[in-house]
């Protein structure tokens, strides 16, 4: 430690800006060094409009036609190899040649370290539209196997982002004793005071990414049966991606792409919405429910979102679906027209479930971790 306060190193790619001021919020406790291997995000994520220098994006070796987060950033290794902090946190790309090779010298020379992951994609899941290698490869994907298990058997502790990534890595034969609870938090407090919906209107919403494994085209589908029944109901896709050109093609006059939405307006955006949409394919947590939650809005989401183990309870806050269940989600968003005093109840349990995702715990959660790691 250096004048009583611990010393934190944490290699990740691309933080979200969420994720930006939660390390932010963190650095207020510790002496924490933040290594990027990507630039996406990182100057917009800070209070103030830049990073502070204790984090910066790394100069990458390698061919510029790859992504930066698989090239080598020597400077990271060097920072690993000398050992000057307490405790080193890893996260990210995991097969990235300098996650890797990180992982091996602290490995090595005995450092105190953790990785941060959410959990693993499903081994039963390999759809066309992946585009990780071991979907499209048996030999990546026995390759990607082998060398997680030896990060989970060589890593001191285990972050897990999510009680779903906890029983994932468990399943995986992680001892107990290293496996900690660590959820990507959020500062939740102008999504508690932003309701303001009102009408006969039933608005659903949906934010994020428009592709294939958001399950958009399912929601659109749901809501096109939805809207022949009622006249009352409306749906509004928050963001952009691939599939935006042909949902719009398709789309009902009450349907409304809103873009991109920046961040100090999503508060009064969750605040317009009655109830919260996410049928994703896939997703190792889904921030995006933590700011549902914190909304107080009643939330339709499936099983394969990682978040939905921790913030969505079927039938208390909420309707939890299979993924890929076009009827399932059509008939859970019914639910909702019909039946408004459970939208009502499920909005104010899911109120309370977001205090485990708030930034205040999440930041005594960390501290927490990187103490008891430190020793």
């Amino acid at each position: 430690m250096k004048n009583g306060r611990l010393r934190v190193w944490l290699l990740t790619n691309a933080p979200s800006p969420y994720q930006m001021e939660y390390l932010a919020a963190l650095a207020k406790h510790m002496d924490l060094d933040v290594r990027l291997m990507r630039h996406a995000y990182a100057d917009a994520a800070w209070a103030g409009g830049a990073m502070p220098p204790e984090a910066h994006v790394m100069r990458g070796w390698g061919s510029e036609r790859h992504r930066d987060e698989l090239r080598l950033h020597p400077s990271a290794l060097t920072e690993v190899w000398r050992g000057a902090h307490d405790v080193y946190v890893l996260s990210g790309v995991y097969t990235s040649p300098t996650f890797l090779m990180c992982a091996w010298i602290l490995h090595w020379r005995r450092k105190p370290w953790a990785v941060w992951f959410e959990r693993p994609w499903p081994e039963d899941y390999r759809p066309a539209w992946a585009r990780r290698a071991s979907a499209r490869s048996g030999l990546a994907r026995v390759l990607r196997k082998r060398v997680l298990r030896w990060i989970l058997r060589s890593a001191t502790r285990v972050y897990c982002i999510g009680s779903a990534a906890v029983n994932a890595y468990r399943e995986w034969g992680v001892p107990e004793n290293k496996l900690v609870f660590l959820p990507y938090v959020c500062d939740l407090e102008p999504f508690r005071s932003c309701r303001i919906s009102e009408g006969d209107h039933i608005r659903f919403l949906y934010v994020g990414l428009l592709d294939q494994r958001k399950g958009v085209d399912l929601l659109l589908d749901a809501f096109e049966r939805l809207a022949d029944e009622y006249a009352q109901v409306e749906l509004i896709l928050a963001g952009h991606g691939p599939v935006k050109k042909g949902c719009e093609g398709r789309r009902s006059a009450r349907v409304r792409f809103a873009g991109h939405v920046e961040r100090a307006e999503l508060p009064a955006l969750y605040g317009s919405a009655d109830v919260f949409v996410f049928p994703t394919r896939y997703d190792g947590w889904g921030v995006v429910l933590n700011e549902a939650c914190g909304a107080g809005l009643p939330v339709i989401v499936t099983s394969a979102a990682g978040a939905a183990a921790d913030l969505v309870e079927d039938g208390v806050n909420g309707i939890v679906i299979s993924r890929d269940d076009p009827e399932g989600l059509y008939q859970a968003m019914k639910y909702m027209v019909d039946h408004p005093e459970s939208r009502e109840a499920f909005g104010r349990r899911s109120l309370e479930k977001s205090s485990v995702v708030d930034m205040a715990p999440g930041v005594v959660r960390f501290l927490h971790a990187v103490k008891d790691m430190a020793g």
